[in-house]
This record gives C-alpha cells, structure tokens and sequence, in this order.
C-alpha cells in the first residue's frame, strides 16, 4: 500500500512538472530558456515538492514509520533550497 501511495504521488509530481515545464522552456536564447528553467524550479516546484513533504511526513508521522521526522525534516529543507535557488543565483551573479 506504501509503494502504490509514493508511485502515485510521484506520477502526480511528474505530471504537474509536465504540466508547466512548456511555460519554463520559452523560445529564445540560452540565457533566457535558463532564466525560464530557474524560475519554474523557484516558484513553481519549490512549494509543490515542500507541500507534498509536509502530507507525507505528517502521513509518516501518523502511521508512525521510523525515520519519519528525518525524512520531514529533509523534504523541507530540500524545497527551502528549491525555493531559494533564484536569490542565490542572483547572489553569485552580483560578485
């Protein structure tokens, strides 16, 4: 039951990535289809992947799955980087 749950959540992830990703990858030059590319990761992505880790972890936390607090904690941070990706870029871009 647990790995037709995480199948389907990972199709649904791929799905909306297939979804929006077209939005990401705008004709033009490399410059801006990479522009496009970090801006679907930031704003798009970033809270999908963080709310989807909060329903699991809270799911794991509720069935009382070892390591689930871990695997919260690493989800979060992981969509924190995610979503933060653009100002550090912004960031090295301004050395």
């Amino acid at each position: 039951m647990k790995t037709f749950l995480l199948h389907s959540l990972s199709l649904a992830v791929l799905a909306l990535i297939v979804l929006y990703a077209p939005d990401a990858f705008a004709a033009g030059d490399v410059i801006d289809r990479g522009n496009g590319l970090l801006d679907f990761i930031s704003n798009r992505l970033g809270p999908i992947i963080i709310g989807l880790g909060l329903i699991g972890g809270a799911g794991a936390l509720i069935l009382g799955i070892p390591g689930s607090v871990q695997k919260l904690l690493s989800v979060v941070v992981g969509g924190i980087l995610l979503t933060s990706i653009s100002s550090v870029v912004g960031m090295i871009q301004g050395f």
